[in-house]
C-alpha cells in the first residue's frame, strides 16, 4: 500500500463501496479493503444454479428516497418483487405483517394476543430475551395488504447484488482478505465501517451482537415453502426462518435452495445489541478516534439500518468532499 490515496475504506459491503464511487467521482483518490474474500458485505449474492443466493440472509431493497434509489440504479436494473412473510405458529401459516387477513385466522385485534402468538417466540429466540419494543418496527395494517413493505420504490438487482457492488467499485483499487492494521494508514482519511472496539483491541470490553448462522439446502424440486421467507414463532423451534431465494428474482427452475437461520451469539457482527450501556460504550471507544476517521453502516455506526439507510448515509458523509 505504498501509494498515496486520499482514503482508506475499510470495508467493501454497500456503505464503503457507496463511498468510494462517490469519492472517487469527485476526483478523489481510494483504496477499499475488507477482510473477507469477496465484496458485497453482507448483501454478498452467490450464483448457484442460476439462483442468487443471499449468503447472508435476504436482503430486500426499498426506500422512499429518490436519490438514493436513482444512485443504486446507476449499477443494476431492479425487479419488482415485493416482500411477502408468512409467521408459522404452531400448525397455521400467518399472514404477516398483521392484516385484516391475520386477524380473521386469530379469531381477534386483541394486540396481547397478537404478540404472543407471532412475536414473543420469535424475539426470545433472536434476542435471547423477551423484546416488546420490537413489535415497534413491524407495520400493523387495518386492511388486506400484505406486502411487508409500503415504500415507493422496492425491489432487489436483477443479477444480484455481487454484481451491483462490483460495477459500483469499477476502477477503484481493492484488496480482499486483507483486515484493517493501524501500520496500514498511508492515506489522509480513513472511512472505516467494521466494529470499532476491535481498532482498540476490545480495551473497554466487547460492544455486543447477535449473530446468525445459516444452513442451505439444494432441493431438486420446484419449490418447497411457496414464499421467499418463512418466520418461525414457535420457542420450540430452534430456528428463527428459512429463505427459499428463488422467489426474490423468479427463475423457472427444477431445484430450488432454502436456507435455514439460527440466532447465535458466536460469528460475525449482524444485530447492535442496542441499549443505554452499550451506547455509551460505544461512545467511549469512539472519542478514541482522530477526526481523520469517519465512521459509517451498521457496525461503525453501532445502530440498525436497513440498505437505503446505509447508502443514503455515505451520500450524505461524501457531501462533505470538496473536487
Amino acid at each position: 500500500m505504498a501509494k498515496q490515496f486520499d482514503y482508506l475504506v475499510v470495508g467493501a459491503g454497500l456503505y464503503g463501496s457507496t463511498f468510494a464511487r462517490i469519492a472517487t467521482d469527485k476526483g478523489k483518490s481510494c483504496i477499499v479493503i475488507d477482510k473477507r474474500n469477496h465484496i458485497a458485505g453482507n448483501c454478498y449474492t452467490e450464483k448457484c444454479h442460476n439462483i442468487d443466493v443471499h449468503k447472508y440472509g435476504a436482503h430486500l431493497f426499498h426506500t422512499n428516497d429518490k436519490e438514493v434509489w436513482d444512485f443504486v440504479n446507476r449499477f443494476s436494473e431492479f425487479n419488482q418483487y415485493r416482500h411477502q412473510v408468512i409467521v408459522k405458529s404452531g400448525n397455521v401459516h400467518y399472514s404477516f405483517p398483521p392484516n385484516k387477513m391475520t386477524y380473521q385466522q386469530l379469531g381477534t385485534t386483541n394486540k396481547q394476543v397478537l404478540y404472543k402468538k407471532l412475536f414473543k417466540g420469535y424475539t426470545e429466540k433472536m434476542w435471547g430475551k423477551e423484546r416488546k419494543d420490537v413489535i415497534r418496527r413491524i407495520p400493523i395494517r387495518n386492511d388486506w395488504d400484505n406486502k411487508y413493505f409500503s415504500d415507493k420504490y422496492q425491489g432487489i438487482p436483477i443479477d444480484g447484488y455481487t454484481k451491483l457492488v462490483e460495477r459500483m467499485l469499477t476502477g477503484i483499487k481493492v484488496q480482499l482478505n486483507c483486515p484493517f492494521r493501524w501500520d496500514q494508514i498511508t492515506t489522509k482519511k480513513i472511512v472505516y465501517s467494521g466494529p470499532i472496539d476491535s481498532l482498540f483491541g476490545f480495551m473497554y470490553g466487547r460492544l455486543p451482537y447477535k449473530s446468525l448462522c445459516f444452513k442451505t439446502k439444494m432441493y431438486n424440486k420446484k419449490q418447497v415453502q411457496g414464499i421467499g421467507v418463512i418466520n418461525y414463532a414457535d420457542k420450540d423451534v430452534p430456528y428463527i426462518r428459512t429463505v427459499e431465494h428463488k422467489y426474490f428474482n423468479w427463475i423457472e427452475s427444477r431445484r430450488t435452495i432454502v436456507t435455514t437461520e439460527y440466532s447465535t451469539e458466536q460469528g460475525e457482527e449482524f444485530y447492535p445489541i442496542l441499549d443505554s450501556e452499550n451506547i455509551n460504550l460505544y461512545n467511549k471507544y469512539k472519542k478514541l478516534l482522530s477526526n481523520d476517521f469517519i465512521l459509517g453502516g451498521r457496525l461503525g455506526s453501532y445502530r440498525y439500518m436497513d440498505m437505503d439507510e446505509v447508502v443514503k448515509q455515505a451520500i450524505e458523509h461524501t457531501n462533505r468532499i470538496s473536487r
